[in-house]
């Protein structure tokens, strides 16, 4: 599987649409999305078009049974279904279980690796950031030693392709673009590597059909040249066929579509989508979150107040480091009320929004949405206010 999830608010890859709001203009909500796979942030990389080194370890170099282990397939599904649903101790201690089960396999390093990245995404918190780099580290060390002896390994190609994407992922995050972008072009050039070995690698093509609509996507004004082709109907069919015949990926995939759906502006069918994975997937944020957004950007003011109170309650069920990500959901409901004409349910959550304590970390990201929501909370009680006094007979 190329990643879990891209979560709704990136730092490094945000789709904006302006709305107008009684406070001038006001960007829809980023990205996360996955709330999900790096594979779109080594897309956005190779935009750019610019090898980490590990210390030799003298574990085994046996290739693991990559399509010949039910159990251990199993687990990998129950453990990636875990993560979805955000049972992050389940998830790990399924994953802990298939590293003890054999420790020179780097899937059970790999997916417990994606599923730390996925909380921290989830939840706005990287503190759990070195149990994330000692897993990542592992997995491509562990995939590079298999390469060494079996260079046409797919499924070694693919999972060194993967964590090298996840690495680059990270570094991104903490601000390190060069040594990321250089990462990443590792990333996909293990992937395309994975799928030249072996067809069959099925998971591989959703990290290759994600590089190539993005790159295309945010590259379109240079088709001109040859060295831009628009590959995005190819992305697409990569990510498609992703979604159907992979072994891990079927869930990512899905969400990935729901992005790409919400980036060609079709509203309807990306809600047709993250409805699906919400089918599949009960709970899922990382499925809530584009739909919650679909609706928003789609103008279902109503629908889209009511899916971002959804996520607000779920967040607010749990014992989180901050409350970063509740608040952005208290203001994406103010706003949703405030355009369907509900100045009580906005002003709610307008204060809603004011009454999270905001930690000094986060203080300079949620300045500006403070901002509005003070003006729209303002603007919410002269409607009110302007009401009442023409219905007093």
């Amino acid at each position: 599987m190329q990643g879990l999830f891209k979560f709704q608010k990136s730092a490094f890859f945000r789709r904006k649409r302006s709305v107008n709001s009684p406070v001038g203009k006001t960007s829809g909500i980023a990205r996360s999305s996955h709330f999900n796979s790096a594979a779109v942030y080594f897309a956005f990389a190779g935009i750019f078009i610019i090898g980490f080194l590990t210390p030799n370890l003298s574990f085994s170099t046996s290739v693991p049974n990559w399509n010949g282990h039910g159990k251990i397939d199993g687990l990998i599904r129950k453990g990636i279904d875990a993560t979805i649903v955000q049972k992050y101790n389940l998830s790990y201690a399924i994953f802990d279980m298939l590293i003890a089960m054999n420790p020179d396999d780097p899937r059970g390093y790999f997916y417990k690796a994606a599923a730390i990245q996925s909380k921290m995404m989830d939840r706005e918190d990287y503190s759990e950031g070195k149990g994330f780099l000692k897993n990542i580290r592992k997995t491509i060390r562990i995939s590079m030693k298999i390469l060494k002896n079996h260079p046409d390994d797919g499924w070694a190609s693919f999972y060194a392709g993967s964590a090298y994407s996840y690495y680059a992922l990270y570094l991104i995050h903490e601000k390190k673009y060069f040594k990321g972008l250089r990462l990443a072009q590792k990333g996909i050039h293990y992937l395309n590597k994975a799928v030249s070995s072996d067809s069959t690698v099925y998971d591989a093509y959703l990290g290759i059909g994600t590089y190539e609509y993005w790159r295309s996507r945010k590259t379109q004004f240079l088709k001109w040249l040859p060295l831009f082709p628009d590959k995005k109907k190819e992305g697409l069919a990569k990510i498609k066929l992703a979604m159907e015949k992979s072994k891990y990926a079927k869930g990512v995939s899905l969400n990935e579509l729901v992005w790409i759906e919400m980036d060609r502006k079709n509203w309807r069918a990306a809600i047709r989508f993250a409805e699906r994975g919400l089918a599949q997937y009960p709970g899922s944020r990382f499925f809530q979150w584009p739909l919650a957004e679909a609706y928003y950007q789609g103008h279902f003011y109503y629908k889209a107040a009511n899916a971002f109170a959804q996520l607000l309650d779920s967040y607010l069920k749990e014992d989180l480091p901050n409350h970063y990500n509740a608040a952005i959901c208290a203001y994406k409901v103010a706003l949703s009320a405030f355009f369907d004409h509900d100045y009580k349910r906005s002003e709610e959550y307008c204060r809603k929004y004011l009454s999270f304590p905001n930690p000094q970390a986060l203080e300079k990201r949620l300045a500006k949405k403070e901002k509005e929501i003070r003006k729209i909370l303002s603007e919410n009680q002269k409607i009110l206010k302007r009401k009442a006094n023409t219905s007093v007979p």
